[in-house]
Parts: structure tokens; sequence; C-alpha cells
């Protein structure tokens, strides 16, 4: 970092340090001639740390020397220099320590050297370096967003809870579970919690190491797997080019009047895509099925509920996940900006899919929150802003399909 204010003279240094030090040019000299880290006055939350370039202005050698420093005028551990030799004329960079900045704020830093090789500084003009350092979160807490996976195991005796940065917020993170104690850091993401049995809930809070501002809290009061009524042999999913392809197959159906084929893009909240009529109740295997040609860009969760005769609907199957995430892909990704936004977004895509815009007709925007539930569905005007500030915060799937493209995203709203 550039000097921000040095003090350049014996004269200058009258009243500022409270000295009267003549100057003598041929004793023995050390000053602080760059800061080297931070590289910027403008740092970030947690702990940083401090380096300086010393320069021996002196006809001899530095063998020992003192580096002072003060955070707000609070003076911190000095850096005692005794096993290193400066040679005449050359500099050294030190690391003097490091100090935690727990608040967003401005503070004063101070650093200063004294008793080069044990005597008085000949020239104490040239030892004091002053600066202001303005300190903020480097994570926007609007964004600290985590997607919440909970997934059954095949007997539906637990369950795995998946959780996901909405973005790739730090390359670690500091995971509490406050219904036990238990902390730990974890280096990669999607966070994995359990295998925890199934009937119970979760209380766990993320955090970044050294960022005390922003948190994320995972909580349920109960998740539920267990099965029910219907002789349910098989339910599983295929994704493929023109959505994802759903079958289910019974071996018995006893006053059963539909079936419900929920979706979600959380694996929490699900809302039905299909309902599938039961014409007439068999003691016999009967199979079902069902294409979602709409999926989302990524995981997409589906479960089977039943509805009786007497109006009852009941969840029968386990949640299944389909990723959706090589195929999107492979069709193209939206571009949304701002994001995170409170009031209106806009959608770009690359050239190479610009072409294929313009060979459709009628290009579809559909826009769908965390439940499934379609917010949009109407035709794609690219030139226009798409007004969100009636929305609910949170995440929402974003989808442009038509005869020649298929592009997907996601966006976060924010109050």
């Amino acid at each position: 970092m550039e000097l921000t204010a040095q003090v350049e003279s014996c004269t200058d240094l009258k009243g500022v340090a409270g000295v009267d030090i003549l100057c003598d040019e041929n004793g023995t000299d050390a000053s602080i001639s760059n800061l080297i880290s931070p590289a910027s006055n403008e740092v970030e939350t947690g702990v940083t740390d401090f380096t300086v370039e010393i320069t021996n202005n002196s006809p001899e050698d530095i063998s020992s020397l003192t580096v002072h420093w003060s955070i707000d005028g609070e003076e911190q551990i000095p850096y005692e220099l005794n096993d290193v030799i400066i040679p005449s004329g050359e500099n050294l960079e030190l690391n003097i320590g490091s100090y935690l900045f727990e608040l967003e704020a401005a503070y004063d830093l101070a650093i200063w050297t004294s008793d080069p090789n044990g005597v008085t500084d000949s020239n104490p003009g040239n030892d004091y370096f002053y600066s202001s350092l303005f300190v903020d979160n480097g994570v926007d807490c609007d964004q600290f967003f985590f997607l919440e996976d909970v997934l059954c195991s095949g007997d539906n005796q637990n369950f795995m809870l998946m959780l996901t940065p909405f973005e790739e917020f730090s390359d670690e993170y500091l995971v509490e579970n406050l219904l036990t104690g238990e902390t730990m850091t974890v280096s990669s993401t999607p966070i994995n919690i359990g295998p925890l049995p199934q009937g119970v809930g979760y209380s766990i809070s993320i955090s970044i190491p050294g960022e005390i501002n922003c948190s994320y809290l995972a909580e349920q009061s109960m998740i539920d797997c267990t099965t029910t009524a219907v002789e349910l042999i098989d339910f599983i999913g295929t994704d493929r080019p023109d959505g994802n392809y759903i079958e289910w197959e019974v071996a018995s159906e006893y006053e059963i009047e539909s079936y419900a084929l929920e979706h979600s893009i959380d694996g929490l909240q699900f809302s039905d895509v299909a309902k599938k009529e039961v014409t007439q109740n068999t003691a016999n295997r009967k199979g079902y099925n069902h294409l979602h040609n709409n999926p989302i860009s990524g995981e997409n969760y589906y479960r089977l509920s039943e509805i009786t005769s007497d109006g009852k609907m009941e969840v029968v199957s386990k949640v299944i996940a389909i990723d959706n995430s090589e195929f999107q892909a492979a069709n193209g990704n939206l571009s949304v900006y701002p994001n995170p936004a409170a009031h209106s977004f806009n959608l770009a895509i690359t050239e190479e899919w610009k072409k294929n815009l313009e060979e459709t007709e009628n290009t579809i925007l559909q826009v769908f929150d965390l439940s499934g539930k379609a917010i949009i569905s109407d035709k794609w005007d690219p030139n226009t802003a798409i007004d969100c500030g009636a929305w609910a915060p949170g995440i929402y799937s974003i989808q442009v399909i038509g005869e020649h493209v298929n592009l997907s995203g996601k966006f976060l709203k924010v109050n």
C-alpha cells in the first residue's frame, strides 16, 4: 500500500510524537518504506495480517530493531527483530502481526520503529506511518442463503439433509447442530448432515469463519419419510431430452380414487404436476406414468400421493431426485442481472443461442417459486425487464422454452 501519511522530517515529528530529537544523517537510521499487507486500505471483517517493508538508511548493518503498531490507539504486541541482519541501504519485509476486525467501521492504523541496533534512531522523522483502514463485511448477508434438500432412505427409516449455498460464498463453512451442540468446519459443498432418523427435525446454523455478521439457519420441526396404505411396488424417474419420465407400479388398489404426482425444487415444498384417475380398483398389478416436460435445471424431486374415495390424501412413496443439470447445461443457461434484485431484473443469453431464439416464433418465459408454483408463464420479450417487486423474498427458477431453445437460470428476490 502506498504510504498514506509518513513523517518526512524531525521538524514534522515535533508535536506529533511529543519529542524533540536532533537528526544525524550519519547515524543509525531505520525507516518504514512501505506497507505490504494489507495491499489496500479497504479490508474485510476477519483476521488481517500486517506486513511492512523496513529500509536500512544507515552506513552500517542493522541487526536489531523494534516495530511498534496500534489500532485505534490500542498498542499491539511489538515485533522484535533480533535474528536477521538488514544490510546498509537494503530493505526487509516483516510480518509484524495480525488483528481481528469484528465490526464494519473505520480504524486508525499507526506503525513506527525504534531502537535500531539498540540505540536512538538518528532520523526519527521517517519512523512513523499512519493510515485509515475501512473495514466491511466481505459477504452480502442478503445473499447468504442455502437450499435445503431432504432425501429419505429406501426403507424410509432415515433421511439425509443436503445444504447447498446459493453461490460459493467461502472456501469453508462453520456448521453447528443447534440440537446437539456439535460443531464442524467443512470445505466442500453441498453440506451433508446425517443420516438422521425419520420423525425428528433439525436445526443447523451455517456461518463463515471470521465473518460474524452473516449466518443462515436451516430448521424443520419434523421430517416424515413414512410410506402408507397403497401397495406400491416401484416409483422411479428417468431424465429424457423431452422431460422427466416418472413411472410407478402398484400391486393392488383399494378405495383409491386417484394419484397425485408432486414435484419440488428443494425436496421440501411440493405441488401437483399431474393427476391420474383410477377407473377401477384391482388386486392385480397396474402401472402408471407421466412425462414432466418442463423440469428445472439442477435437482428435481418427485413424490406420489394417493387420494381415497373419502377424499383423504396421503403420501405413499419415497422422494426421488432426478438431476437435470447435464441436460439443461447442454441446452444453455440464462444470465440473470441484477441478481439478487428487489424490484426488477433482466435476462440475457449467449450469442450462440441468439440465432436459435430468432428462429423460434413463440418463446415462453416461465418462473417458478420453491414450491414449483408458476409465477409467470407468458410470451417472453428479451427487451423488457421483468417486474418482481410484488414477489415474496426467496429463490426462483427461470426457464425460457421454445421449439429451438431451452434455457434456465436461478434468481434471488430480496426486499
